[in-house]
C-alpha cells in the first residue's frame, strides 16, 4: 500500500450469503486526486463504496483516512472523520427547500448540544448564523442560489444533482465518493458536472473517488483508475494504462474503447 496516499483500502471482502460481493480488494487514492473505479454492473464498485460510506461492514479487510482506520465506524461517524457522498439516484429530502437540504450537510459538523440548542443561547445562534452563511456560499459555488426557496422535489434532475453535491461538500469532507455523478445528465450538464468536480479538487482541498460507467469522462478527468469484476479487482493504474489492459477491455470496456 502507498503510504503517502489519504485513503487506503487493503483487503476488503463481503460476503452475501453464498454470493461474495468483494473479494480481497486493495486500492490506494492518493491526496489531491481524482480517482475512478469502472466496471461492469455487479463488480462491487457500489459495495466498496458502501464500506467507505459505513453502510455495510467487510468480513475481512482495512479502511483507513489519513492514518487512522475506519473500519466498522457507523455513517455518521464517517461523515465526522471526513467521507461525503453522492448517491446514483439521488437522496435529496423532497418536500425541503434547496437552502434546508444543504443546511442538512451544514449541521453535521456543529457542535452544539440539545440543552444549548433548546435554550437558543447565544453561542448557538452565532453558529447558527455561520452554518448558515457556509450554506450560502455553497449555493453561490454552485449556482443554486436562485433556487434557495424552492423545494428540491419541484427542480430538475440536473440541478437536483448539483443541491446533493452542495450538501456533501456541507460536511467538509476530506474524500469525496460521487456514485455515477453524470447518470441522467444531459451533455451540457455532463460538462458543468465535469467543471464543478476539477474545482472541487483543485478550489476545495478534496480529494475524489468516484464510480461512473462514462468512459470518455473517467478517462478525461481521472488521474488514477481501479478496473474491477466480479467483486476483484482487475487492473489499476493511470488511465491510458487501465485503457490498453488486456483483461479490462475483455470485462468490461470493448475493443472500441482500447483504441
Amino acid at each position: 500500500m502507498n503510504e503517502a496516499a489519504l485513503l487506503q483500502v487493503h483487503g476488503l471482502s463481503v460476503r452475501f450469503g453464498g454470493i461474495t460481493a468483494l473479494d480481497g480488494v486493495s486500492f490506494s487514492v492518493a491526496r489531491g486526486s481524482i480517482c475512478g473505479i469502472i466496471g461492469p454492473n455487479g463488480a462491487g464498485k457500489t459495495t466498496s463504496f458502501n464500506c467507505l460510506s459505513g453502510l455495510i461492514v467487510p468480513q475481512e479487510g482495512r479502511i483507513e483516512l489519513d492514518g487512522r482506520s475506519l473500519l466498522g465506524c457507523p455513517p455518521h461517524e464517517m461523515v465526522a472523520r471526513g467521507i461525503g457522498r453522492t448517491f446514483q439516484n439521488v437522496a435529496l429530502f423532497p418536500t425541503l427547500t434547496v437552502l434546508e437540504n444543504v443546511l442538512v450537510g451544514s449541521y453535521s459538523t456543529t457542535r452544539a448540544g440539545v440543552v444549548p440548542s433548546i435554550l437558543n443561547l447565544r453561542g448557538v445562534r452565532t453558529e447558527e448564523a455561520a452554518t448558515r452563511e457556509t450554506a450560502q456560499a455553497l449555493m453561490a459555488r454552485f449556482g443554486l442560489s436562485g433556487y434557495a426557496q424552492v423545494r428540491a422535489a419541484e427542480l430538475p434532475f440536473g440541478v437536483q444533482k448539483r443541491i446533493e453535491l452542495a450538501r456533501a461538500m456541507a460536511t467538509r469532507p476530506k474524500v469525496l465518493l460521487l456514485d455515477e455523478p453524470a447518470a441522467g445528465l444531459t451533455h451540457a450538464e455532463l460538462e458543468t458536472l465535469s467543471d464543478m468536480i476539477v474545482r472541487i479538487r483543485d478550489e476545495m482541498d478534496t480529494t475524489i473517488l468516484l464510480i461512473e460507467h462514462n468512459v470518455p469522462l473517467v478517462m478525461r478527468l481521472c488521474d488514477w483508475i481501479v478496473a474491477m469484476d466480479f467483486g476483484r479487482k482487475i487492473a489499476e493504474g493511470l488511465p491510458e494504462a487501465v485503457r490498453r489492459d488486456p483483461e479490462v477491455i475483455r470485462a468490461y470496456l470493448g475493443a472500441e474503447h482500447a483504441a
